[in-house]
């Protein structure tokens, strides 16, 4: 017990302390950092893969579209027990494609799922239609012939614009006309940050253009909304859309407003009957002078 004592008597004698220490002797006041992501890009087209039959577009011919709303297509051996979830043998799959990353893995995605109801006696019975599927790290890769939609399950991917990955592709799924890639393996890894390849918008967007990188410029006609989509108007005309992912709409990153001239860059996508262009970094939208 002499130690505790002890102890007790000395913290007794300390000066109480009647206020803050001046904080200034070591920090500033800071100033407000625009967030800046640059991203780089470049007019001529990716060189790889050198055989036809290894593309993104000979990949594409190959599985897609999967028939049936709710059905995935998989590779001999991977589909779901029978009575469970739907789905359909592919040949093809397992396919290995190669391409670069063109948008940041940070798109958040809600997909129609596939819970298999289990009965009493442990069989499967068929998938609830209600059930949903969420991927919050989801991206697109291109190469030199087209670009997919890859959904990605994780809060955090290993790669970045610009990198070059190498994916084994398990399984396939068509939803609303989009074909995505729906289960793959991340075979290897080249973190290049390489410029991305893009291409000048000339008139509205259509299924041919989901997946590949366009640039389009105007004059914003409808600011940033509740789901983070903007509207912009081209000089000839034309009207088009772009949607900003949730991060980057919270802390107003990406806010254009009313009646400013903008340049968005990046890949293209379908949803709800229209083509916006995906953001997932500041750096895709730039100011243009009046």
């Amino acid at each position: 017990m002499r130690p505790a004592l002890a102890l007790l008597a000395l913290t007794a004698c300390a000066d109480p302390r009647t206020s803050a220490e001046d904080a200034s002797a070591w920090f500033d006041s800071g100033v407000n950092d625009d967030v800046d992501e640059i991203v780089e890009y470049t007019e001529t087209n990716y060189d790889f893969p050198a055989a036809e039959g290894e593309t993104i577009s000979a990949f594409a011919g190959a599985v897609f579209p999967v028939d049936g709303y709710w059905n995935i297509s998989y590779g001999p051996g991977e589909q779901f027990p029978d009575g469970g979830c739907p789905s359909v043998e592919d040949s093809d799959l397992p396919f290995e494609i190669v391409g670069t990353v063109t948008l940041r893995p940070a798109w958040y995605i809600k997909t129609d799922g596939c819970a298999a109801q289990v009965n009493d006696d442990g069989g499967l019975s068929g998938a609830d239609e209600e059930s949903e599927e969420k991927y919050y790290s989801s991206y697109f890769i291109q190469d030199r012939s087209a670009g997919i939609f890859v959904l990605f399950d994780s809060r955090y991917a290993p790669f970045d614009t610009g990198d070059k990955v190498r994916l084994r592709v398990r399984g396939v799924r068509t939803s609303f006309d989009v074909n995505m890639v729906y289960a793959h393996d991340v075979v290897e890894i080249e973190h290049l940050r390489a410029p991305l390849y893009y291409e000048v918008a000339s008139g509205a967007f259509a299924n041919e253009h989901i997946g590949r990188v366009m640039r389009i410029e105007g004059t914003v006609t409808q600011e940033i909304g509740t789901f983070g989509d903007v509207d912009i108007e081209a000089d000839d005309g034309t009207a088009y859309t772009f949607s900003v992912a949730q991060d980057l709409s919270r802390r107003r990153a990406v806010d254009p407003k009313l009646g400013q001239r903008i340049q968005v860059t990046g890949p293209v996508f379908l949803s709800y009957g229209e083509y916006p262009i995906l953001v997932t970094q500041a750096g895709q939208v730039s100011l243009l002078a009046d």
